[in-house]
Formats: C-alpha cells, sequence, structure tokens
C-alpha cells in the first residue's frame, strides 16, 4: 500500500509541468481584481487630480496648476500618459476629470483607477523587451552598422540550402530541378550543357536551371504561412 501510494506521488510529480507565462498573468489578474475594493491612500486623489489637470488645461498650465495641494509634480512622460487616460475617464465620469481643492470619489472613479493599472501592467513588458533591444541594437544603429548587421543575421546568399544537402524543402525543391535538368538534357530537349551550382559544395546563391528562381522575399512569405496554422492552433489551445 505504501509503495503503490509513494509510486502515485512520484508519477504525479513527473507529470507536474511549469505554469505558463500566461497563467501567472490571469494568476495576477486575480488577485489584483479581488483587491479592487481593498483600502486606497491619498494616493488616489493625487492620480485623479493629475487627469483633471491633464484633461481641463493646456500642457503649458500643468505644472502652474495648484488648486489642490497634490500638484502635477512628475516628468512630462508621465503627465501624457494622464492626460492619455484622461480622455477614457471623462466617458466614465465626467466629474472625475474636474479640478477641485477637495477630494473626490465615487464608485466609478475607483473601478477605473484600479483597472487602469491593472492594465497598464502590460506595458511592462514590451518596455522590457524594447529596453533590452535598445541596449543591444543602439551601438550599431549609432554606428551605422545596422545594414550589415543584418546582411549577417539573414545570410541569403548563402543559398537555401547552406552549401550542403539540408533536410527541407528547399533541398527538395533542388533535387527537382537537377532531376528535370538531367532528364532533358539526356533527352536532348535542352540545347545547353550548364554546369549546377548547387551541387558544388561552395556557399553561394545558385541559379535553378528550370524551376523558377526563389527570391528571399517568397522565401520569407512561404516561411510565414506554414508556419501560420501552426501558431494559429497554439494560440486556441
Amino acid at each position: 500500500m505504501t509503495v503503490c501510494y509513494s509510486n502515485a506521488l512520484l508519477h504525479s510529480a513527473m507529470e507536474w509541468h511549469e505554469p505558463s507565462v500566461s497563467s501567472y498573468v490571469v494568476a495576477l489578474f486575480a488577485l489584483k481584481t479581488l483587491c479592487i475594493y481593498a483600502y486606497y491612500s491619498t494616493d488616489f486623489e493625487v492620480h485623479r487630480n493629475w487627469l483633471a489637470v491633464t484633461h481641463s488645461l493646456p500642457f503649458k498650465r500643468w505644472y502652474y496648476e495648484n488648486t489642490s495641494q497634490w500638484t502635477l509634480d512628475y516628468p512630462p512622460g508621465f503627465a501624457w500618459f494622464e492626460y492619455f487616460l484622461s480622455q477614457f475617464a471623462r466617458q466614465i465620469d465626467p466629474k472625475m476629470v474636474e479640478i477641485s481643492a477637495e477630494p473626490y470619489t465615487s464608485l466609478a472613479t475607483v473601478l477605473f483607477q484600479r483597472f487602469t493599472v491593472i492594465i497598464t501592467d502590460f506595458v511592462y513588458l514590451f518596455a522590457v523587451v524594447l529596453g533590452i533591444s535598445s541596449i543591444s541594437l543602439g551601438p550599431f544603429v549609432y554606428a551605422g552598422q545596422m545594414k550589415q548587421l543584418i546582411t549577417r543575421l539573414f545570410p541569403f546568399g548563402r543559398g537555401l540550402t547552406h552549401a550542403y544537402w539540408a533536410p527541407n524543402f528547399w533541398a527538395l525543391y533542388n533535387f527537382c530541378d537537377f532531376t528535370l535538368y538531367n532528364l532533358l538534357r539526356k533527352l536532348n530537349f535542352l540545347p545547353f550543357d550548364k554546369k549546377i551550382s548547387y551541387t558544388s559544395g561552395l556557399v553561394q546563391e545558385v541559379i535553378h536551371v528550370l524551376l523558377p528562381q526563389i527570391s528571399p522575399l517568397i522565401s520569407f512569405l512561404a516561411v510565414i504561412l506554414n508556419m501560420l496554422p501552426f501558431c494559429i492552433s497554439l494560440l486556441y489551445r
């Protein structure tokens, strides 16, 4: 009995999988949603007032407005973000974006503030990606090396099969071209004897004899179209 129970635990442990990123996102979203009606500090009125200031006044007066003690004292980037949110806030509760010395609160205002915080958490993901990309690519952009970098990262000049008989679709494409060429040459349907470059073993961009030449754009589109069904199926799993 004990052995069976231990085996069952071991089997369960082996079947456990690391939760996906989306699982963590959903869990965090659920946790924050449960806290919507929880206590909120004076920062709630601070941000409400900033919504009102950026919505009601031209940007030249944002950093002069002092009707409320919670004056706008964050950098302009955040002020413009508050202005963006205020365009939606006025649709939820017009009084939310009215400048006043006294604090203002309502259920609609609370829900708006809470959910905009939750939604804008997704900005962090893109910020990390863009930040890493900027740090790694920035020096090359500054030095004017992007064209050369792209040439090395996407080496179309190496050919579709990288100078060896690669196990992919383009290897079959080359094989068909090679077979047709030899067959027609043996039957004297071709008046010339052309050397096949994709069997030379050299790293180079080859020219097909009979089948249409494959450009980088065609290759790129073919890859995307073949990957698309699998990506869609993964999206709905």
